[in-house]
């Protein structure tokens, strides 16, 4: 057996209990990596509402407080259908699948996500793809041919209520 002092110098030793350690630490992270990434790229499919689906709800009470006011929006689902509702204008509610169609990540549950009013764009904050009101995308990884899947929608400000 080669003592340490008889390797040459240009090549450090790797004792076999290292050399399992490190075996060991690089299966390991090979075996997690793949769940970790996941978290990332989980996809988000939306079903088509059903018509004449309606969400009643006040904009002084959580979670709808955001739609008070112009820029606001909020993640809900309305029978089944998973919906963003961003408050466009004093009477209008827009509802946009929550699905960005660039990784189809829920665009609600990015921390970076809005409405931008001088620009009237929403924003998806995963990869900051801005959407026109049609749902169209203008800019970012979505452009130039995604579109966010939109639902017509009528909106009772006074009594805030949305219907599909």
């Amino acid at each position: 057996m080669l003592n340490d002092s008889d390797h040459p110098r240009h090549s450090a030793p790797c004792h076999r209990r290292q050399f399992l350690t490190r075996m060991g630490a690089l299966a390991g992270a090979a075996a997690i990596l793949p769940g970790l990434g996941g978290c990332e790229t989980a996809e988000m499919h939306t079903a088509p509402p059903k018509k004449g689906a309606t969400l009643n709800f006040d904009v002084a009470v959580d979670p709808f407080k955001p739609l008070a006011a112009v820029g606001g929006f909020v993640a809900a689902d309305i029978e089944g259908t998973a919906v963003l509702l961003v408050r466009t204008a004093a009477k209008e509610v827009l509802a946009f699948s929550r699905a960005c169609p660039h990784a189809f990540l829920d665009m609600a549950a990015a921390p970076a996500s809005k409405y931008d009013v001088a620009k009237g764009v929403w924003v998806c904050g995963w990869h900051i793809s801005e959407f026109k009101a049609d749902g169209s995308a203008v800019a970012g990884p979505a452009s130039p041919s995604g579109k966010l899947d939109k639902f017509a929608v009528t909106f009772d400000g006074a009594k805030g209520k949305v219907t599909l």
